[in-house]
């Protein structure tokens, strides 16, 4: 596997020619941010004889400094789900499955847009991207069901029981990370932060996990709620601490209370 590139400026011109072209993937978020994302939505849509995007999209991809990028990536899958109701379901899949992961986030994005699903449709569309190769993707799958799952909250939790027991790492850290308390780039849940015990039998799941990239996200959890509800975290990780003497319960605790640690709470 290639190494990625961490700034902007060390992206080889002819590299960033084959992401903006859909012929390669980004492993960075240097890399995925230098994308045009106007210039791969244009050959996506010559590569699948869609015509051109509509004047609205391309108008709001050259405002991507003022509207964000994220604005960007559900507009395109508003637009991408829209064809996809026209044309069937082979653009989906092909969407999906495509070499680029900015496409297959895209695609992701699409189902956002459909407001058919059942919240169980949905958190079934979205293993498949929590489960990619390409860590890019895998952000996108806790994003694209998170607006849902704040509107479903109770039906969402008893359903991401399965997935913290899931055997894939990638399943178990995107139920974690969709139900943080604060999150990054999305609308934070209130019903979590105040009331943090509905997620009690998820994160207890979690609490020794043997993968670090799910370790992570739990103590990335704890450290959100630790900025609302600080004493419930504080005895949730002495209890944690108590019954497991694991390298890895140590690890995410410390993680969890590192902003009551650094604000000198304990």
């Amino acid at each position: 596997m290639r190494k990625g590139y961490n700034s902007r400026a060390s992206i080889p011109t002819n590299f960033l020619a084959k992401l903006n072209n859909g012929l390669d993937e980004t492993i960075t978020l240097s890399e995925w941010l230098a994308v045009d994302q106007g210039i791969l939505l244009s050959k996506i849509f010559d590569e699948f004889n869609l015509g051109k995007p509509s004047e609205e999209i391309t108008s709001l991809i050259r405002k991507r400094t003022k509207v964000g990028i994220m604005v960007i990536m559900k507009s395109i899958g508003k637009e991408l789900w829209n064809l996809i109701e026209t044309e069937g379901e082979w653009l989906y899949k092909s969407l999906k499955s495509h070499r680029s992961d900015i496409v297959r986030e895209w695609s992701a994005c699409a189902m956002m847009a459909n407001e058919k699903l059942e919240l169980k449709e949905r958190l079934d569309y979205a293993k498949a991207y929590a489960i990619d190769n390409n860590i890019n993707v895998r952000e996108i799958a806790w994003y694209s069901i998170r607006p849902f799952v704040r509107k479903e909250l109770k039906k969402a939790i008893e359903y991401f029981q399965s997935w913290v027991n899931d055997s894939h790492e990638g399943i178990r850290r995107c139920a974690i990370e969709c139900t943080r308390p604060n999150g990054v780039w999305c609308t934070h849940i209130k019903e979590i932060q105040q009331n943090p015990d509905i997620c009690l039998s998820l994160l207890s799941a979690v609490n020794s996990d043997e993968s670090s990239y799910v370790r992570k996200s739990v103590g990335n959890w704890l450290n959100d709620e630790s900025k609302h509800k600080s004493k419930w975290v504080i005895e949730l990780c002495n209890i944690w601490l108590g019954n497991s003497k694991s390298q890895e319960t140590e690890w995410i605790v410390n993680h969890g209370l590192r902003t009551l640690r650094k604000n000198g709470v304990v």
